[in-house]
């Protein structure tokens, strides 16, 4: 029986993603991860765009502009002007002065009236506070942290990933199913495996709710994500990883994979299990339906071993003060 493996991405209000914190460790974003934006659908060029619109108040534009000029914004939800938001700006300053990332933090009072659309946007009304949010340049949730949980800086440095996790995670958070593609000049099987995924993408069914991301097992920072996914290092052959919301390793394939073998795993992992996926043993709404291929959701599954120890992924957000503060990175 092959083993499972399981990352949670929180997709939904940030109290419930809290809960379950557990922050991949990358430093300094890579440009080896890339979305095949040309070749495999809207899916996929979404999770390369910068984070677009959020509101229209002071604190939601400058998050925007940010994500615009490929920044990363650590988010700082307050309510009080206290000693514990102190503690967090001093900790937010350094953090973004050890990250290779360009950075800007953006203070928002979730009391602020004119801020709300930002608030609601990343539920963070309900979240202990102060709240830091990492968002990456594309608008993924990349951590978040209760200033109860930070003791120094690490966490926020962490949090900062490659590009091929923030678009990965951009995708899993927009409940879409993301083709992971692994593969380098070192990798052989490169066409076949791709192949395979473009022709997957060819059909409606699924090109509507999957992403295409590619990584570099070469490049470090993207082996760093690779690795928590179980992923050796200096693999040998072009390895495909089906990924479906809210963080599950659906199947693994190794070099050439035709299409219907992609589809046998969807259709396999979206299928009810014994006694129904739903609550009270239903199956009712579970799988696809309506000729649209759902997310798979279901208990996951590989097709080969997969030894990824199961990794949490926190969220992240954007937060202003009545006047937000805005501070300019590298």
């Amino acid at each position: 029986m092959s083993k499972k493996a399981k990352w949670s991405i929180g997709g939904g209000a940030i109290i419930a993603i809290i809960a379950v914190v557990l922050i991949l460790q990358f430093v300094v974003p890579s440009s080896g991860g890339n979305v095949a934006t040309a070749r495999f659908g809207v899916p996929s060029a979404r999770a390369a765009e910068p984070i677009g619109h959020i509101g229209n108040g002071k604190a939601a534009q400058a998050v925007e502009n940010a994500g615009s000029a490929d920044k990363y914004v650590y988010a700082v939800f307050y309510r009080d002007n206290d000693d514990q938001l102190t503690k967090v700006r001093g900790l937010v300053e350094s953090a973004r002065k050890k990250v290779a990332r360009k950075s800007e933090e953006v203070e928002i009072n979730v009391s602020d009236p004119t801020e709300q659309d930002i608030v609601n946007k990343f539920g963070a009304s309900r979240a202990p506070m102060p709240l830091v949010l990492v968002v990456a340049p594309n608008g993924a949730i990349m951590g978040g942290f209760p200033a109860m949980q930070l003791s120094d800086d690490a966490r926020l440095v962490d949090a900062v990933g490659c590009k091929a996790l923030e678009q990965t995670m951009k995708a899993l958070q927009q409940k879409n199913m993301v083709a992971l593609c692994v593969q380098s000049r070192k990798t052989t099987d490169n066409a076949g495996a791709m192949r395979g995924v473009e022709d997957f993408m060819k059909d409606p069914k699924y090109s509507a709710t999957t992403a295409v991301v590619t990584a570099d097992p070469s490049n470090a920072e993207d082996m760093k994500f690779l690795t928590k996914l179980g992923i050796a290092p200096n693999p040998t052959v072009a390895t495909t990883l089906l990924l479906a919301p809210p963080g599950s390793v659906v199947a693994t394939f190794q070099g050439a994979t035709p299409k219907d073998k992609i589809v046998a795993a969807v259709v396999a992992a979206a299928a009810p299990k014994a006694g129904g996926c739903c609550p009270g043993g239903s199956s009712k709404g579970c799988g696809p339906t309506g000729g649209t291929a759902a997310a798979p959701q279901a208990k996951p599954m590989t097709s080969q071993p997969v030894q990824a120890k199961p990794v949490q992924v926190s969220a992240s957000s954007a937060t202003s003060a009545t006047a937000p503060t805005t501070k300019q990175g590298k």
